[in-house]
């Protein structure tokens, strides 16, 4: 899975979602890409994301990121569960679940750590 991050004031949700593009709707979303926010990495590879994001725990940017990135990768039926959680509260009132590539980048560092050295 590829991560892209575009920051824009335009909705262009849509367009994404239906791969509706033409050459300058592609240069548009080129130039609001973004590859990084208050310390966290957005380089393309969630494993390099969510480990920015354990680098990073007292950043108060780091729920904001870990829930958008659960709402994100969630299935259709959790959508509405996650948007209810954080519905008119601030983001340091929720706990954020985890997706499940934060659980699997988790279960991978964990299997990491108990490999003898001269295996790695």
């Amino acid at each position: 899975m590829i991560l892209n991050v575009i920051l824009t004031d335009k909705d262009i949700f849509d367009r994404l979602l239906k791969n509706d593009s033409d050459e300058d709707f592609n240069e548009y979303v080129n130039e609001h890409e973004i590859f990084d926010f208050e310390g966290t990495e957005f380089d393309g590879d969630y494993s390099t994301t969510i480990s920015s994001l354990y680098e990073n725990t007292e950043n108060p940017a780091v729920p904001l990121i870990r829930y958008l990135l659960t709402l994100t990768l969630c299935s259709q039926e959790e959508t509405q569960g996650l948007i209810e959680l954080a519905t008119g509260k601030y983001i340091d009132e929720i706990e954020v679940p985890m997706s499940e590539v934060e659980t699997d980048w988790l279960a991978d560092q964990e299997e990491d750590a108990e490999e003898p050295e001269e295996e790695k």
